[in-house]
């Protein structure tokens, strides 16, 4: 999200597997300027096709 800060843009972070080490992976969406509810609605859509926000690595 670093890059997204210093350009100013919209970023939101969803979850999107795990590594081979159950290290968990992310997919980060970009958008323009004033873009943060399209963000929202494309992150809802990714969520509701996929279950990897309702899976947690072991402990």
């Amino acid at each position: 999200t670093i890059p997204a800060d210093f350009a100013g843009t919209p970023a939101l972070t969803v979850p999107c597997g795990f590594s081979e080490n159950t290290i968990p992976y992310a997919l980060q969406f970009l958008g323009p300027r004033l873009s943060e509810a399209r963000l929202c609605r494309i992150a809802h859509a990714y969520e509701q096709a996929t279950e990897w926000h309702k899976r947690h690595p072991p402990i």
